[in-house]
């Protein structure tokens, strides 16, 4: 399988074949590996969300009520 990464809302393949592997930090068992973030993958992380930003239209009011509704939610 080809390492991906969730960049704009999709997966796509990682720049890199680099993979990281995750443990349990309880068991020391590897239960993940995730691909090696590259310059490249980031860059294009950071413009995705720039440009998610530039093009926000919410006001500070509108996201702090989505945000307390998620955290009660979570707190449930």
């Amino acid at each position: 399988m080809t390492p991906a990464m969730l960049i704009n809302g999709a997966w796509q393949p990682a720049d890199g074949r680099l993979e990281i592997p995750v443990f349990d930090k309880f068991s020391g068992v590897e239960i993940a590996r995730i691909p090696e973030a590259t310059n490249a993958d980031v860059r294009a992380a950071v413009d995705a969300a720039q440009a998610a930003f530039d093009g926000n239209v919410i006001s500070p009011h509108q996201r702090f009520s989505i945000l307390a509704h998620a955290s009660a939610l979570v707190q449930r």
